[in-house]
């Protein structure tokens, strides 16, 4: 999961942070898919989620980003 999600990232040059509790592994195959639509594939279908801090893209699991709000 995380080699896939760094690679979309050199894709566009884009800085990125990986949970460490971001695990797993996904099989894909994207053909003329615009870069934000195939990270929030990768995203949604690893049951993941992410925001951006200006030029940083953090990927968390679902249940730190539920704590996360809970916590504000």
């Amino acid at each position: 999961m995380v080699q896939v999600l760094q690679t979309l990232a050199a894709l566009r040059q884009q800085n990125l942070v990986v949970a460490s509790d971001v695990s797993g592994t996904l099989s894909l195959h994207l053909h003329n898919v615009p870069w934000q639509q195939a990270l929030r594939s990768v995203v949604d279908s690893a049951g993941l989620a992410f925001s951006q801090q200006g030029t940083i893209l953090y990927v968390h699991t679902l249940a730190w980003k539920k704590a996360a709000a809970g916590a504000a």
